[in-house]
């Protein structure tokens, strides 16, 4: 039934434009096979459940049916099993989370709704975990501007990759050094990002991470949380800054290998991890 619903899918709005990468924006690539997945898994639901008189709807919790899944899928896909929780998390998100912003937009309107969906595609993962920011309220990323962190590389560096990671992604890169509840607070509120890899000839790199938030107290959560995950990612690193300061924007910390900076300003933060 779940491969069916992908024929059926490639017959009337043809996959081959929905499953090639969006360049530069792995989260809006993330987020449309979440549509296509996730229609495909409510799909599979209600024909098995179709005997006992239920459907999709029925189910309370989607994501939590697809987590329950993965000790049977670690067991019987060993590789799967040894793969980083990054990875693993971005495998299911498709199905757990496409699933559930699916269930949302049949319970509010019907599947003649899901049709029109491929017409007005989400535009990233936020979309996808907030159905209301897609259906309610419309939140579209907003663009950023990432000349506040190139401004501090000499002409030495070079641009090698930028991407967005996206409200998930955002979540789980905080959740692999501060708490799980953490994470997910200092994430929500994403409004848009763009990370950068930056190397020179002699193989220093530069990671820049500029990000854009709803709100300046979404800002202040994540430059919080942000500024934990360098204490736990770097555990000699020491903050050369004036921690004393009560107002403080700038967090600087300087290890072993280089120097981290976290900047906050206003809706934005800002984060450049620099190896010297």
């Amino acid at each position: 039934a779940h491969e069916l619903t992908h024929a059926l899918q490639d017959q009337y709005f043809d996959l081959k434009k929905f499953l090639t990468p969006v360049e530069g924006n792995d989260d809006r690539t993330l987020a449309r096979n979440a549509l296509i997945e996730g229609e495909g898994f409510i799909i599979m639901l209600d024909y098995a459940l179709r005997p006992m008189g239920r459907n999709a709807i029925d189910v309370p919790d989607l994501v939590e049916l697809n987590r329950a899944q993965m000790p049977l899928m670690e067991t019987q896909f060993p590789i799967f099993g040894k793969a980083p929780d990054y990875l693993k998390e971005t495998l299911i998100f498709p199905y757990a989370y496409g699933g559930a912003f699916l269930k949302e937009i049949l319970t509010q309107g019907g599947w003649e709704d899901v049709a029109q969906i491929y017409t007005n595609l989400p535009e990233s993962t936020e979309q996808i975990l907030h159905p209301e920011k897609y259906l309610n309220a419309p939140d579209p990323p907003t663009e950023v501007d990432t000349s506040f962190l190139r401004k501090n590389l000499s002409e030495e560096w070079e641009p090698i990759v930028e991407n967005v990671l996206g409200e998930f992604s955002t979540y789980l890169l905080l959740r692999e050094f501060i708490s799980d509840e953490k994470a997910l607070k200092a994430s929500e509120g994403w409004d848009g990002d763009k990370v950068e890899l930056w190397e020179t000839s002699s193989g220093r790199t530069a990671i820049l991470l500029s990000t854009i938030w709803d709100e300046s107290s979404d800002a202040s959560e994540f430059f919080e949380a942000y500024s934990e995950l360098i204490a736990q990612k770097y555990p000699d690193a020491e903050r050369s800054d004036n921690e004393s300061l009560t107002d403080e924007s700038t967090r600087i910390w300087q290890q072993p290998g280089g120097e981290v900076t976290v900047t906050l300003q206003g809706d934005k933060v800002f984060v450049s991890e620099l190896e010297t």
